[in-house]
């Protein structure tokens, strides 16, 4: 249930987008979404459900089943990955 639940929250957040996108806007969303593809499903799901639809550690951690901290981890070591991935050392 919590990976269909992820995995939904992720197809909602990142597969809506406008019509009128340019095309890099586009590229840059396949490539946040390839990025994704690369994260454990657990890291995905804390990283989506605290960065892109906002909910709080707590209210994520209850989604998934785990504590707030883990999701705090969990999501810490998401962005750490996609940051190597996409070069981004800020």
């Amino acid at each position: 249930k919590r990976s269909r639940r992820a995995a939904l929250a992720i197809r909602r957040a990142l597969g809506s987008t406008p019509e009128t996108a340019a095309f890099s806007e586009i590229d840059e969303q396949q490539d946040l979404v390839a990025a994704l593809t690369e994260l454990t499903p657990r890291q995905r799901a804390a990283l989506v459900l605290t960065d892109v639809l906002g909910y709080s550690s707590g209210e994520a951690g209850r989604a998934l089943g785990v504590s707030a901290g883990t999701v705090r981890g969990l999501a810490s070591r998401a962005r750490a990955i996609l940051r190597l991935q996409t070069g981004d050392r800020t």
